[in-house]
C-alpha cells in the first residue's frame, strides 16, 4: 500500500509554486522586459497575470474544496469535471508544457556554468545536470521537497540581496536585445509563464494532508507572493537603470550586481528548482492519466513507499534531452504562455460552470459568484488571442485533436463527470424559453416518433428515419412490447439491448420502450404523452407491415387520434428485397425521388416539400433527383399546373423537376403505380380522416392506396394533421 506523506501547504504547495515562478525569467528576462515596455507597462503586464492566477487559483479553490482531491494536480480536477477526454488533452498539454520548462531551465544552468568554466561542454554539462535531478526527482518526492525548500531559501536570501545595491556602471552595447522591440503582448508573452507556477503544486496533489485546504490557501498565496516580488524588483530596476540598458543586456542583474556571487547562486537555485519541480510534477500527471487508461498503463506503475512514477520520469527525463539540445528560451516562451492560458482558461470554465448550474452535488466550502470563474476563462481565452492569433489557434487544435482522440478509444473509466449536468441545464434553459413560444413555420423541423415492435426487424426504416431527421430534427425510437414484459427485469435488459443496436450502427436517437396489451393503442399512448414541452412529436412514423394482429380498424384508430392531437403520420410501405447499404452509403449512381401531388390537398405536399429538404441536408440522399409528379385531366389543365409549379419553385428556391401525366382514368395512388418508373423513394399525400364524411369512406380509400401502392420501392404515405402553415416556411 502506497504510504501518504502527508504534506502541509507551506511545503507541498507553496514552496514548489514560488521555486517555479522565481526561475529563469527573473534572472534572465525581467530586467529585458522592463527595458523594452517600461514601467507602467510592465506593473500592467504583472496586474493582468496577477488577476488571471487570482481567478484561477479562487477557482482551484471552489473546485479543490467539493471534491476529494486525488493526485494529477490540473488533469483530476479537470477529468473529474469535463471528462476523461478534456482532462486528457489538457493533462498531456500540461506534461508537454511542464517537459518543454524543464529542458530550458537545465539550458539555462548549463550555459550559466560554462559562462565560468568555458573548458566544459555545454551537452555534458545539460546531460549530467539533467540526469543528476532524474534521479532526485525520482528517488523520493520528500527528498527532493527538503532540497526544494532549501533552494527557497536561497531563492530568498538572493531576491534580498538585490536591494542591497546594483553597480551602474554598464560599458557594453546599446543595441536592443530583441530586434524588432517587444510590443505589449509580445512582453506578456515572455513575462507571463513567470508566474504559471501553481501547476508544480497541483500536480503534489495526491501527496498532500489535505488537498482541498493546501490547493485552495496555498495557491493563491504563493500567486500573490511572487507577483508582490516582481513587482517590487521592477520598480528598483528602473529607478537603478536606464531602459535601454535594461533592453540589451538579459545578464544585467548578473554582471551589475554588486554581489555576483549571489546572482549566480541564485539564477542556478532558480533553474534546478524549476526544473525539479517539472521533474517532480510531470512524471506524476503522467502517471495519474496512465492510472485512467488515457496513456499505455505501463507509466501508471508505482514503486517505493512514496509511489514513485519511475518509468513516467524515465519518459520525461529522455523527451527532455532530447529537448535540450534544440530549444530555446525564447522559442519555446509564447508556447508555454498559451498551454498555460488554455489550461487555466479550462479550470475557470469548469468552477464557473458549477457554481451556475448548482447541482446537489456541487457543495464547495469555498465558493465566489459565477460570474467571477467565466470572467477568468474568457479573459484567458482573449489573452491568448491578441498575444498571438495563430499560435493560440495551433494550442486549441492541439487540444481538440486530443480530444477527438480520446473521443474515438470511448474510454471506461470508473468516475463520472457533469458534463450531462451541464447538458441538462441549457436543455431546461431551451425548454422553458421554447414554452413560451408560439409553433411557427420558420422554426419547423421533423420530430419523429419511430413505433415499431422491434427495432431490429426495421433497419431499413430506421435509417431512412436517420436521414430525414439529419442536422435539424429530432428522431425518437420508441418499441411496444407485450403486457407480459412490464413487470420482468427482461423489460431493462431489452432496453438496454436496444439501445446499444442502435449505437453499433451510428443512429442517434431518444430511446424509448412501452409495453401494452394492444400495438395501436400503444401508439395511440405514446401519441399522447410522449415529449416534454415543445418537444414533442409532430410526426408519427411506423410501417404498415406492423400490424400484427389487427386489421384497418387499428390504424383507423390511430389516424383519428392523429388528427385529435394534431400529429402528422408517416405511414412507410417497407421492401422486403432491399439493401440497407442503399440507405447508409452513398451511391456512385445518379437515383431520384417522386414526390406525388394532390390538387385537392395541399398542405401534405407542402408537409412533403419540408420532408424532402430535410433529407437532401444528408450526404446519402443530397444528390438525389426529386420528381414532382401529378395528373392532369387535359393539355389546359397541364399547363396551367406548371405554371403553377414554376412559380413556386422559384419562390421557394428549389429545383424540382415536374412530370405531369395527363390522365382522367385512374386515381391518382393508381396512376403512383403507373408512372412511377423505378425510383428509390416515393413520398405520396394520403387524404386525412377528415375529408371524409364517415369512417368507412376513409377506410375503403386505405385499402385502395394498401394495394395500388408499388410493392417494389419503399414509401412514404404522408398525411398532414399539424396546425402549422408550412407553406410560409418555403417563402421565408
Amino acid at each position: 500500500m502506497v504510504k501518504n506523506t502527508g504534506f502541509g501547504t507551506f511545503k507541498g504547495i507553496f514552496v514548489p509554486n514560488v521555486t517555479m515562478m522565481f526561475g529563469v525569467i527573473l534572472f534572465l528576462r525581467l530586467g529585458v522586459v522592463l527595458g523594452n515596455v517600461g514601467l507602467f507597462e510592465l506593473c500592467l503586464i504583472i496586474g493582468i497575470s496577477l488577476l488571471v492566477m487570482t481567478i484561477t487559483s479562487l477557482s482551484i479553490a471552489m473546485v479543490a474544496t467539493n471534491m476529494e482531491v486525488g493526485g494529477g494536480g490540473a488533469y483530476f480536477l479537470i477529468s473529474r469535471s469535463l471528462g476523461i477526454e478534456i482532462g486528457g488533452s489538457i493533462g498531456l498539454a500540461l506534461v508537454v508544457s511542464q517537459l518543454v520548462s524543464c529542458s530550458l531551465c537545465v539550458t539555462g544552468f548549463a550555459y550559466s556554468i560554462t559562462s565560468i568554466y568555458p573548458s566544459f561542454d555545454l551537452v555534458c554539462v545539460e546531460i549530467a545536470t539533467l540526469l543528476v535531478l532524474a534521479f532526485l526527482s525520482s528517488s523520493s518526492a520528500n527528498l527532493a521537497l527538503k532540497i526544494q525548500t532549501l533552494i527557497f531559501t536561497i531563492l530568498l536570501l538572493t531576491v534580498g540581496s538585490l536591494f542591497l545595491g546594483m553597480q551602474n556602471n554598464y560599458a557594453g552595447t546599446m543595441e536592443p536585445y530583441y530586434q524588432p522591440p517587444l510590443g505589449f503582448w509580445a512582453a506578456f508573452a515572455v513575462f507571463y509563464p513567470a508566474l504559471t507556477g501553481i501547476e508544480a503544486g497541483m500536480a503534489l496533489s495526491g501527496t498532500l494532508k489535505n488537498p482541498s485546504r493546501s490547493l485552495s490557501v496555498g495557491t493563491l498565496a504563493s500567486v500573490l507572493f511572487a507577483a508582490a516580488i516582481y513587482s517590487l524588483i521592477a520598480v528598483y530596476l528602473s529607478s537603478v537603470f536606464d531602459p535601454r540598458v535594461l533592453a540589451a543586456d538579459p545578464f544585467i542583474m548578473l554582471k551589475q550586481s554588486k554581489f555576483p556571487i549571489f546572482m549566480y547562486v541564485g539564477l542556478w537555485s532558480a533553474s534546478l528548482s524549476s526544473a525539479l519541480g517539472n521533474l517532480i510534477g510531470a512524471p506524476r500527471m503522467m502517471q495519474m492519466i496512465a492510472e485512467d487508461c488515457a496513456l499505455p498503463k505501463i507509466l501508471s506503475r508505482k514503486f517505493g513507499k512514496y509511489g514513485e512514477p519511475r518509468y513516467a520520469t524515465i519518459l520525461i527525463t529522455v523527451a527532455a534531452g532530447f529537448l535540450i539540445i534544440f530549444t530555446t528560451i525564447d522559442q519555446i516562451l509564447p508556447i508555454l504562455t498559451m498551454i498555460c492560458l488554455l489550461t487555466y482558461g479550462t479550470i475557470n470554465l469548469v468552477a464557473g460552470l458549477s457554481e451556475l448550474i448548482h447541482i446537489p452535488s456541487w457543495r464547495p466550502t469555498f465558493r465566489v459568484p459565477w460570474q467571477i470563474p467565466i470572467v477568468g476563462a474568457v479573459l484567458c481565452y482573449l489573452t491568448m488571442l491578441a498575444i498571438d492569433p495563430i499560435w493560440a489557434i495551433l494550442a486549441i487544435v492541439l487540444v481538440l485533436g486530443l480530444y477527438f482522440f480520446y473521443s474515438k478509444r470511448n474510454i471506461d473509466v470508473p468516475f463520472h463527470d457533469f458534463r450531462d449536468s451541464i447538458i441538462l441545464y441549457l436543455s431546461r434553459k431551451a425548454l422553458y424559453h421554447l414554452n413560451d413560444t408560439e409553433d411557427h413555420a420558420v422554426n419547423w423541423m421533423p420530430q419523429i416518433l419511430l413505433v415499431t415492435r422491434s427495432p431490429t426487424m426495421r433497419e431499413q426504416m430506421i435509417y431512412l428515419a436517420q436521414a430525414l431527421v439529419h442536422r435539424n430534427g429530432i428522431l425518437t425510437i420508441a418499441t411496444i412490447l407485450p403486457e407480459i414484459w412490464e413487470d420482468s427485469d427482461q423489460f431493462e435488459k431489452k432496453h438496454q439491448t436496444i439501445k446499444d443496436w442502435l449505437s453499433e450502427r451510428s443512429i442517434e436517437c431518444i430511446t424509448e420502450v412501452l409495453s401494452h396489451g394492444s400495438y395501436y393503442d400503444g401508439i395511440c399512448q405514446m401519441m399522447k404523452s410522449h415529449g416534454l414541452g415543445s418537444l414533442r412529436p409532430n410526426t408519427i412514423l411506423l410501417t404498415y407491415s406492423d400490424r400484427g394482429d389487427e386489421t384497418l380498424s387499428g390504424l383507423i384508430q390511430m389516424f383519428d387520434t392523429a388528427n385529435a392531437y394534431e400529429r402528422n403520420i408517416l405511414l412507410y410501405f417497407e421492401v422486403e428485397k432491399f439493401s440497407i447499404s442503399d440507405l447508409s452509403e452513398k451511391s456512385p449512381e445518379k437515383k431520384t425521388i417522386d414526390v406525388w401531388w394532390n390538387p385537392d390537398h395541399r398542405d401534405d405536399f407542402e408537409l412533403l416539400v419540408g420532408f424532402i429538404l430535410s433529407l437532401r441536408t444528408s450526404p446519402i440522399w443530397s444528390d438525389r433527383v426529386v420528381n414532382v409528379q401529378t395528373v392532369a385531366p387535359d393539355k389546359k389543365a397541364k399547363k396551367h399546373i406548371e405554371k403553377y409549379f414554376r412559380e413556386l419553385f422559384k419562390n421557394i428556391r428549389v429545383r424540382f423537376k415536374i412530370k405531369i401525366h395527363i390522365d382522367s382514368d385512374l386515381s391518382l395512388v393508381r396512376c403512383v403505380r403507373k408512372y412511377s418508373d423505378e425510383p428509390d423513394l416515393i413520398f405520396f399525400p394520403l387524404m386525412s380522416i377528415s375529408q371524409f364524411e364517415s369512417t368507412e369512406g376513409f377506410e375503403s380509400y386505405l385499402e385502395e392506396v394498401i394495394e395500388e401502392l408499388p410493392s417494389d420501392i419503399p414509401t412514404f404515405a404522408v398525411s398532414c394533421y399539424d396546425s402549422v402553415e408550412h407553406r410560409e416556411i418555403y417563402y421565408s
